[in-house]
């Protein structure tokens, strides 16, 4: 709405470039996926954005005030239904401005990620009820970022849906453990097998307990 620039990259993700203000990014997309349950986010980081993003806020922060959905037919675009989102969770969220507050119908409130800058992080909505559309749906997405200085916009994205069964699988893992379990074990450098040693440490009760014997 502001003028920005989106640019599509081969993983079909939008990295946003350009003109600088409050802005309500809107992305409409096709999809002949039946059953529609949720909607995950994905705020990715790039070096093209400040601190390496995903925000292009001078710290790599954005704030989301709101996510919206809306969803028509293909054969008949302009009859939107408007989608309710519930159930947000999160990677990550700042003190203060948990994901929950993307879909609460208030744009004084939002879900930022400072201080977790440089690094992925995805937040999921389940959808109140199953989106069933004959024919396929056209899915409206508006990402409404309001704050202030005009500059805490989401600056790398990308929007998925699933029609898992919900309530979805929590506790997804930490953005840097799931970069090193992509590569092949013979291949991991050693900060990648420090990183998932730590993380497998931390989920073993018995070795919680004997270390802190």
């Amino acid at each position: 709405q502001a003028g920005a620039t989106f640019a599509k990259k081969e993983d079909h993700s939008l990295l946003v470039s350009g003109n600088l203000a409050k802005d309500l990014y809107t992305v409409i997309a096709p999809t002949d996926l039946a059953g529609i349950t949720g909607v995950l986010l994905e705020a990715l980081a790039d070096p093209a954005l400040p601190m390496g993003g995903p925000g292009r806020a001078e710290n790599g922060n954005f704030v989301l005030h709101e996510l919206r959905l809306a969803v028509s037919a293909k054969a008949d675009p302009g009859k939107q239904e408007t989608v309710l989102l519930r159930g947000a969770t999160a990677t990550f969220s700042q003190d203060s401005l948990p994901v929950g507050n993307a879909i609460d119908g208030n744009e004084g409130t939002g879900w930022a990620i400072h201080p977790q800058a440089n690094k992925n992080h995805t937040a999921t909505f389940e959808t109140s009820k199953p989106i069933q559309v004959a024919g396929g749906a056209l899915l409206t997405f508006t990402l409404n970022q309001q704050f202030p200085d005009g500059k805490h916009l989401l600056g790398r994205f990308r929007l998925s849906v699933t029609n898992s069964t919900v309530p979805f699988e929590k506790g997804a893992l930490p953005a840097e453990v799931t970069a090193a379990l992509a590569v092949a074990a013979d291949q991991r450098t050693p900060a990648q097998k420090q990183t998932l040693t730590t993380y497998f440490r931390s989920l073993d009760a018995g070795y919680r307990e004997r270390t802190e014997a």
